[in-house]
């Protein structure tokens, strides 16, 4: 979540910022979802969304933690991978 913010403070204009955590079958909904919500709210215009069973990130290329994926106005996906800060 650090490189993320990291990376949107680099971003000239700030994209629509979406942070998927999954939820894995079985936990119950507060299942880390406060600390998670607190590092998202830390970044400008991020919401977090809960993710059960990891549909939504699977769908999106997602298979590890602190995954990417960067779509660009269109649509059209522009990156995917983990988030790098140049230094």
């Amino acid at each position: 979540m650090a490189e993320l913010a990291q990376w949107m403070d680099l971003q000239g204009d700030r994209p629509e910022t979406v942070v998927l955590v999954v939820l894995p079958d079985g936990a119950n909904s507060d299942w880390d979802l406060k600390r998670m919500a607190e590092l998202t709210v830390a970044i400008a215009g991020a919401r977090m969304v809960a993710d059960r069973g990891g549909v939504e990130s699977l769908r999106h290329g997602a298979m590890t933690s602190g995954h990417l994926t960067y779509y660009d106005g269109s649509g059209l996906r522009r990156y995917q991978g983990g988030v790098t800060v140049p230094s």
